[in-house]
């Protein structure tokens, strides 16, 4: 399977989803929704392995190519 291509924004737009999740589960936490607030944390992890992801892409992008012409 092919991966998608790096994108420099990428990084920080998953860094920008996790701390509005991060917020999103303290709101709720305060607010005795607990049910929600696990199914924030779900998507919190979720979340985290698209930031690794990310991360992959990104370094196999930087890295040279492995593959003999």
């Amino acid at each position: 399977m092919k991966m998608t291509p790096y994108k420099p924004a990428d990084f920080s737009r998953v860094a920008e989803a996790i701390a509005i999740l991060r917020q999103a589960r303290k709101l709720l936490d305060d607010a005795g929704a607990w049910k929600a607030a696990e199914r924030v944390r779900l998507a919190l992890r979720s979340a985290y392995g698209a930031r690794r992801h990310v991360v992959r892409r990104q370094y196999r992008a930087a890295a040279p190519s492995s593959r003999a012409a």
